[in-house]
C-alpha cells in the first residue's frame, strides 16, 4: 500500500489521479489533499477517500471547509500546504499545482525527503539546477507526470548512458490554432483558446498549449530532468497526440512511446513506479489508427516556443521570470483584460525588465516571484 499526498487535487491532474486511485484501493491510500479555492469538490474528495488532513490556500474558505469536515484537520495558506509535504507516513507526493507557485512545495517535499510525482513543470523551469542539487543532497526520486516527460523517462531507463542519446523529440499537438492563418489571430477569443482539439485540461495550461509556451516550458524541464542540451531537443508537431515523445539513439534508431491522449496513463505510471499495474482504462487500438503525421512548429505563428528556447539557453533567473510572467499575462487574458495577440509581448515585456542573475539561489527565485507579481499585477 503506497500512501499518497496530492497537492492540487481539484484540478485536472488531481481529479484523474483520484479516479485512478479509486480503481486501485488495494494499492494506494490517500493521506492528504490540497486545493486553492474549490472547497465544494475538495469536500467531496475528503469524504469519499476518508482523508484525515487537507489544506486550502484561501484562509476564509479553509475555515468554511473545517465546519463541513469536522473529522479532518484543515490547514490554510502556504504554510498549511507545506504541512502536507511533511506528512511522516507519506510515500509519494503528487505535485499537481499549476503555475510558478508550485515550486515552493516541490522544494518543501524534497526537504522532507519525499519522492515526488511531478506534474508542476514550472518547478524545473524556474529552478532546474537548484532542484537537481537538492535531489542529490536529499536522495529523493522525481517521477515526471507530463505525458511527454513520462514517455522519455520510461524510454531511456534501459540505456547504458545519456551519451547513447542523440536527440529527444518532444511531441506537441499544435493546439487549437495549428491551422489558423496568422492574420486571423487578432480575432481569437478566450472561448477559441480553450477549445483544445485533443486534450481536456484546465484553463491556464490550455492557453499555454494554444501559444506553445507549454511546450517551451517542457523543453526547459527536459534539459534539467534528463541532463541534456537544448541543441539535442526538438519539438515536433504531432496533431494526433498518439506518440507522446521519441528518443533517437546514436545508432540511428528512434524509440517512441504510444498511448491514447489520456493523462491517466502517465499518472498511473508515476503513482505505481517502479511497479507496473494493469491499466483499467481503454488502451490504444492500433487498428483504428488512420494517420500519424509530423511537422515542424511555425515560430512566426507561435513565437513563445522559440522565445522559451532563447530564455532557457540564457539561463540564470530568466527562465523563472518567464514562468512567472506567463502566470500573470495568461491570467489577464482569461480575465478578458488583454487579447490573445498581447500574450507574447506582455510576457516579453516582463522578462526583459528583470535584472539578470547568472547563478540565483532559491531565495533569489522565490523573491523574484514576489517582485514581479508586485510590479506587473496590472499590465
Amino acid at each position: 500500500m503506497k500512501n499518497i499526498v496530492i497537492l492540487g487535487s481539484t484540478g485536472s491532474i488531481g481529479k484523474n489521479s483520484l479516479e485512478i486511485i479509486d480503481k486501485f484501493k488495494d494499492k494506494f491510500n490517500v493521506l492528504a489533499l490540497s486545493a486553492n479555492k474549490n472547497i465544494n469538490l475538495l469536500e467531496k474528495q475528503i469524504k469519499k477517500f476518508k482523508v484525515g488532513m487537507a489544506a486550502v490556500y484561501d484562509e476564509t474558505l479553509a475555515k468554511q471547509l473545517q465546519k463541513k469536515c469536522r473529522n479532518t484537520e484543515i490547514y490554510s495558506g502556504t504554510d498549511g500546504i507545506k504541512k502536507l509535504c511533511a506528512f511522516k507516513k507519506c510515500d509519494l507526493i503528487l505535485n499537481a499545482i499549476i503555475g510558478s507557485s508550485g515550486l515552493k512545495y516541490t522544494v518543501e517535499s524534497i526537504y522532507n525527503r519525499k519522492n515526488i510525482a511531478l506534474a508542476n513543470k514550472e518547478s524545473y523551469v524556474m529552478a532546474g539546477p537548484i532542484l537537481n542539487d537538492l535531489i542529490r543532497k536529499y536522495k529523493v526520486d522525481i517521477i515526471p507526470v507530463d505525458s511527454e516527460h513520462s514517455a522519455i523517462f520510461h524510454l531511456i531507463k534501459n540505456l547504458d548512458s545519456r551519451k547513447d542519446i542523440e536527440k529527444i523529440y518532444l511531441t506537441a499537438s499544435g493546439g487549437p490554432f495549428l491551422n489558423k492563418p496568422i492574420q486571423e489571430f487578432v480575432q481569437i477569443t478566450i472561448e477559441d483558446a480553450l477549445k483544445h482539439p485533443v486534450w481536456s485540461m484546465g484553463g491556464k495550461i490550455t492557453v499555454d498549449s494554444a501559444t506553445l509556451i507549454n511546450k517551451g516550458f517542457e523543453v526547459i524541464e527536459a534539459v534539467h530532468l534528463f541532463k541534456i542540451g537544448y541543441q539535442d531537443i526538438d519539438v515536433v508537431i504531432h496533431p494526433q497526440s498518439i506518440i507522446h515523445s521519441m528518443v533517437k539513439v546514436i545508432d540511428g534508431e528512434i524509440y517512441a512511446q504510444l498511448s491514447p491522449p489520456d493523462m491517466k496513463f502517465p499518472i498511473l505510471n508515476a503513482l505505481s513506479y517502479p511497479e507496473k499495474l494493469k491499466n483499467p482504462f481503454q488502451s490504444l487500438d492500433l487498428y483504428k489508427l488512420k494517420n500519424l503525421s509530423f511537422q515542424k512548429p511555425d515560430n512566426n505563428k507561435f513565437p513563445l516556443l522559440k522565445y522559451s528556447y532563447d530564455i532557457g539557453k540564457k539561463g540564470g533567473n530568466l527562465p523563472a521570470a518567464l514562468s512567472i510572467a506567463d502566470d500573470i499575462v495568461v491570467s489577464q487574458f482569461l480575465e478578458r483584460k488583454i487579447r490573445f495577440n498581447d500574450i507574447f509581448p506582455g510576457i516579453k515585456n516582463i522578462v526583459e525588465n528583470v535584472k539578470y542573475m547568472e547563478t540565483p539561489d532559491l531565495d533569489d527565485i522565490l523573491r523574484l516571484e514576489k517582485e514581479i507579481n508586485y510590479r506587473f499585477e496590472i499590465y
